[in-house]
């Protein structure tokens, strides 16, 4: 989503997690459809720090609501963290 649409981010994030709910039906759909969802939450939120423990919470629900529950520990693994941070800077 460029700058320019943030204006347009709650319709846009309503509409991934919509479709996510309609077709995400196999594990790997599941997962396709949380990633994308949690790098737009990434890219989107106005903080670079702060807001990783609730897109957390949100990408874990999604996935309970699904079946799948998930653990992220973020705060010890390095490289996720680092990968995370790397996903904001555009």
């Amino acid at each position: 989503m460029a700058m320019q649409s943030f204006g347009t981010a709650e319709s846009y994030m309503n509409s991934l997690i919509q479709d996510y709910y309609k077709n995400a039906n196999t594990r790997d759909k599941v997962i396709r459809h949380l990633a994308s969802i949690l790098a737009n939450e990434n890219y989107l939120h106005p903080f670079r720090e702060g807001n990783g423990r609730t897109q957390r919470e949100v990408i874990r629900s999604l996935g309970l609501a699904k079946g799948y529950d998930s653990e992220f520990n973020v705060e010890l693994d390095d490289e996720m963290y680092n990968l995370s941070l790397d996903g904001t800077v555009h």
